[in-house]
């Protein structure tokens, strides 16, 4: 049998990724890079002195670490149990990006992305048929002719 083409399932592209896997928190380390004096740097300074402790009281299995290095420009690493880091440049962000970066580190498996080459084939396509542009625009125009039918009928 020949394998039918499933198009909606060839757009996937990405696996969501967890913050735990098996009930483990992936997350082991934060490494906060920053500079003393450079302006790109001011958005990372703020952050630790107003947000930090708070993401720290929520994150207590996450362990935090802020590293001055003057001449640098800032980032933030994050050290997962598999060996893997993940290295995101904070440079000219506000403290709320910075925030969003580290929510975002926490958030992330520490895995590989995959990308996804060959199509998905499928020997059980859905049976709701495939989707089309025009499908919402078919609905509207058959519930249009069963209203009208009604209406003829009651006629």
């Amino acid at each position: 049998k020949k394998k039918k083409f499933h198009a909606a399932a060839a757009h996937i592209s990405k696996i969501k990724e967890k913050q735990m896997n098996n009930g483990i928190p992936q997350l082991k380390e934060l490494v906060f890079r920053y500079c003393n004096h450079g302006g790109s740097s001011r958005g990372i300074r703020a952050f630790i002195k107003e947000r930090l402790m708070k993401f720290a009281e929520k994150n207590s299995h996450v362990q935090m670490q802020t590293l001055n290095k003057n001449g640098k420009h800032p980032i933030i690493i994050g050290k997962y149990i598999c060996g893997n880091e993940k290295v995101f440049d904070v440079k000219n962000c506000d403290a709320i990006d910075v925030l969003r970066v580290a929510y975002r580190l926490r958030d992330m498996s520490g895995r590989k992305s995959k990308k996804f080459e060959k199509a998905v084939y499928t020997w059980r396509p859905s049976i709701q048929g495939y989707w089309d542009s025009d499908t919402d625009y078919q609905v509207q125009m058959m519930n249009d002719v069963q209203s009208k039918n009604k209406e003829e009928d009651a006629i």
